[in-house]
């Protein structure tokens, strides 16, 4: 089994939570390092996200919410609670799972909009609060009806524009997501499986194939599954890179073209802002290795070690 489904309910990120005043300013920020955010769901079907470490755990109602995901991609979002005056700021997240986590979160929003939900005067002769439990996968029923709901929704009057609230922006981003992302995980092989495993445990690993295996395919999977402030991809060309959404070696090595002398590549790699990039670096990928020059790796350790 893959180590996390696309369809997850809980993220591991960090976290930024702005408290805003009357005037939507902010008064107050608190940073958390890492923390897990979960989706979960009381005994009157209400879903809140949850924030936990090791030092607190608090909970807020997804009610009113707008999402911002134009930076999902580089691990980012965030989450206006406008009921509450709060931002929820998520960064260093790995981009597949926090694309996951918001279309499950928002899709979970997207299909309960036709739940019968309970009355507040049901909820205040209920018995005791039950405990919060964590929500359910994503199940096809609910994809089919936010597909309908996008169906109803897309027939508009020629020259009508569309302006949506607040609270409906969450909604529309479900719909939009729902439709954007493949119903269940990517098709991986047992074998690429272990590769990807290998990866996310940390492991220094080296793999290849030839044409058409799924290389460049496992390459992003591998990518998208690792926090991206300590990732940095990498290849061997400035063409390989681009396709990876990468750098070129060389230039995150800080060593120019490397036709310098060993000396010189000393001199230059030992720049504050270039060892920085190599201290912050956790996941080092190399896209078309074989292309790199032995030489190269020598000159990197004579440099750092």
């Amino acid at each position: 089994m893959e180590r996390q489904s696309p369809d997850s309910s809980s993220l591991v990120c960090c976290v930024t939570l702005e408290c805003l005043n009357s005037q939507n300013s902010m008064c107050r920020r608190t940073n958390f390092k890492t923390v897990t955010l979960r989706l979960i769901r009381n005994e009157f079907r209400d879903i809140y996200i949850e924030l936990q470490n090791n030092n607190m755990s608090c909970k807020y109602h997804l009610k009113g919410i707008s999402v911002h995901k134009k930076f999902v991609s580089e691990g980012k979002a965030s989450i206006h609670f406008s009921e509450q005056n709060i931002v929820l700021l998520i960064f260093n997240a790995p981009p597949v799972h926090l694309m996951a986590f918001l279309r499950t979160m928002l899709i979970k929003l997207s299909a309960a909009r036709g739940e019968s939900k309970v009355g507040p005067r049901a909820q205040l002769l209920s018995s005791k609060p039950k405990n919060l439990e964590e929500i359910s996968p994503v199940s096809i029923k609910e994809i089919n009806q936010v597909k309908k709901k996008v169906e109803f929704s897309s027939i508009t009057p020629p020259g009508t524009k569309k302006r949506l609230s607040q609270g409906q922006e969450g909604h529309r981003l479900g719909k939009k997501l729902c439709l954007s992302l493949p119903l269940g995980p990517g098709l991986l092989t047992q074998e690429q499986k272990e590769v990807l495993d290998a990866a996310l445990s940390g492991r220094n690993i080296f793999f290849t194939g030839s044409a058409g295996t799924g290389k460049s395919y496992l390459l992003r999977r591998i990518i998208g599954a690792l926090p991206p402030d300590v990732t940095v991809a990498t290849a061997s060309t400035g063409v390989a890179a681009c396709h990876i959404g990468g750098v070129t070696l060389h230039s995150f090595a800080g060593i120019g073209s490397g036709q310098a002398s060993v000396e010189r590549c000393i001199d230059l790699a030992r720049r504050p802002h270039i060892q920085q990039a190599w201290r912050k670096c956790r996941h080092l990928i190399i896209d078309e290795i074989s292309m790199v020059d032995g030489l190269f790796f020598e000159v990197r350790r004579t440099t750092f070690y």
